[in-house]
């Protein structure tokens, strides 16, 4: 009995602890290591001077500053504008390629984002490879107005 109570003490605590304790935001870097924007753990698109620019949720709905739909993350790694036409996608190799099917870039398992001509662009590690192909690739067309 006594071991029992013991392993509900244990788990009510990690449980606790899990909930309670915020995860750290996702940082994006450029080339020169500078931090040029982060994804906090609720999906919040920050700046690098950590103003909100946005979101993308985990449903994969892409919103703005003002939280105006302006386009959808598909599970599948297609990206979407908020008419639902396809401006491109990520693929599992973290492979970015336009609505053409065109290279725009990478993103590596460690994080490095390259652009069609294998430059680096910067670091998003500890990012999901479709959240920073959002952020480096297509932030801007879809904020266009």
């Amino acid at each position: 009995m006594k071991s029992f109570f013991m392993k509900c003490i244990f788990s009510l605590l990690v449980l606790f602890f899990v909930c309670l304790v915020p995860a750290e935001a996702q940082q994006i870097k450029d080339a020169s290591s500078r931090t040029i924007g982060q994804i906090d753990s609720n999906g919040d698109v920050r700046d690098a001077y950590s103003r909100r620019i946005g979101a993308i949720e985990n449903s994969g709905a892409i919103r703005d500053a003002n939280s105006r739909r302006i386009g959808t993350l598909d599970s599948d790694g297609t990206i979407r504008d908020a008419n639902s036409r396809r401006i491109g996608s990520v693929d599992n190799n973290g492979v970015v390629r336009d609505d053409s099917s065109r290279r725009l870039g990478e993103i590596d398992r460690n994080g490095v984002v390259r652009d069609g001509s294998s430059r680096q662009l910067g670091t998003a590690k500890n990012v999901d490879r479709q959240r920073a192909a959002v952020f480096f690739f297509f932030w801007d067309k879809l904020n266009k107005k």
